[in-house]
């Protein structure tokens, strides 16, 4: 998705300025000015120690997933953490419906929205615009513009913030330097982008335009900035390492050891279309292994496996752009293998009756490489995460199946139930016309085999 950004000119940054100082001695908490394409919100305040810290860990906190789904990571559902006292008042101001709807009657009229405010305020400001970018540019798809200039505001999140894509690019895309008030008044220096900072620092590479913020940073601050901007370099090495095995990226010379994640995703696609065309379809035939065509499916199962496997273990190190969680194509591709391999691997499992040796169900060990593609999808189609998806309810079968051969936990009653709710689900992702139905293995003759046992059952 792109995210619209609001850059923010020299006459918004005096204005913006302005209105925070104003909004310090205001009644309300805050203050707004509006013009024809333009509405500028400035957030009170404060200079008090109690509004900054509140308990332990200086008043940190969860954020709230419900006001705030992306500032996670969101493979993991790690939340990010931010400033409680800031993140109460802000739910404290979005429970005034005065504010609500003069922000709402503004996106209404097209107009951009610009935050702001000084101190404590800037904080208020921080939380607002990740709100608004969430519900009104991520959820709601509006196309208007929306931005954040804050004044000695106090540092409001844990590094998971970044994550989020909407803070990723609409926040952190260029680092600008602001002259203090001065004679000329507030002046947005040029910006200097991140990916250039060396060629800044390094003088030898400077210009006469770059900002003089620069230049007074001491040596200690210079390194840090560098050594930042290197880390970025290597997680976008290690990005395009990964898309060496994207069809889309990948030379046409291949090197001897790449495999290709579609190459791999169209054999087994076709290993399953001609299981389906024949006695079993591809889940039973695979859990079966009675041919080599079974046996080469699962050297493929394994060869892909590897694959996510390293893109998993790269994310939960941060070792990959903020952005990589919510790259549009890796989306896509990851929910299409998710949807053809997961069958296999729990067809592998109960084959090997794991469950069996370990007391632990397929859902409990369930491989990360598909919680997280899984939760990438869900983040993408602003859907929630749920436990039993399209992709791996035949789990929840082969586990009702277990219990009606050798009851443990659920009376024959229980499992009728179970599978009547899991009939449900599944009509309604066939009914979902965002699931791409070829890719989604329906489980017809696992769901026969336990409708089957349920009536032996009942009979004795």
């Amino acid at each position: 998705m792109e995210v619209v950004k609001l850059s923010p000119t020299n006459e918004h940054i005096k204005e913006t300025w302005i209105l925070s100082m104003k909004a310090h001695n205001h009644e309300e908490d805050y203050v707004k000015k509006a013009s024809m394409d333009l509405l500028i919100v400035a957030f009170k305040g404060s200079m008090e120690v109690d509004d900054f810290y509140q308990g332990d860990h200086f008043g940190e906190t969860n954020v709230d997933d419900k006001l705030f789904p992306s500032l996670q990571r969101l493979a993991e559902g790690q939340l990010a953490k931010v400033n409680g006292l800031a993140l109460q008042k802000f739910k404290e101001l979005l429970n005034n419906a005065k504010f609500k709807s003069e922000v709402e009657a503004a996106i209404k009229k097209g107009k951009n929205i610009l935050l702001t405010g000084h101190s404590f305020g800037g904080a208020l400001a921080s939380l607002a615009t990740l709100w608004m970018l969430d519900q009104y540019t991520r959820i709601l798809k509006s196309e208007i513009q929306i931005g954040c200039v804050t004044f000695g505001s106090p540092l409001l999140p844990n590094e998971d913030q970044s994550v989020a894509q909407f803070a990723h690019e609409s926040l952190t895309e260029n680092f600008g330097y602001e002259e203090e008030v001065n004679n000329n008044g507030l002046q947005l220096e040029n910006r200097v982008n991140l990916k250039d900072l060396n060629d800044h620092l390094l003088t030898s590479k400077s210009t006469r335009g770059d900002s003089k913020a620069l230049f007074e940073l001491n040596a200690s601050a210079k390194w840090c900035l560098l050594a930042v901007e290197e880390a970025e370099k290597r997680k976008v090495k290690n990005m395009d390492q990964i898309k060496k095995s994207m069809k889309n990226y990948n030379s046409n010379v291949k090197e001897s050891t790449t495999k290709i994640i579609e190459d791999l995703l169209g054999e087994v696609m076709e290993y399953k279309n001609k299981r389906n065309d024949g006695s079993v379809d591809y889940y039973e035939a695979f859990k079966l292994q009675n041919e080599h065509e079974d046996f080469k499916a699962n050297v493929n199962r394994l060869e892909q496996a590897k694959i996510w496997d390293v893109i998993v273990e790269m994310v939960r190190r941060k070792d990959l752009p903020d952005e990589f969680e919510v790259w549009d194509e890796l989306v896509e591709l990851g929910t299409r293998f998710r949807r053809v391999y997961e069958p296999l691997d729990i067809a592998n499992y109960y084959r090997h009756f794991k469950g069996d040796d370990t007391g632990a169900k397929y859902m409990v060990v369930r491989p990360k490489r598909y919680k997280f593609t899984q939760r990438w999808h869900q983040h993408a189609n602003v859907t929630g995460f749920e436990l039993v998806s399209e992709s791996n309810f035949v789990a929840e079968v082969e586990e009702l199946m277990n219990e009606v051969i050798k009851p443990k936990n659920k009376t024959i009653g229980q499992v009728e139930n179970d599978l009547e709710s899991l009939k449900n689900k599944i009509k309604g992702w066939k009914c979902d016309e965002k699931i791409a139905k070829e890719y989604v293995f329906w489980g017809e003759s696992v769901l026969t085999k336990l409708e089957k046992k349920l009536a032996e059952a009942k009979q004795t």
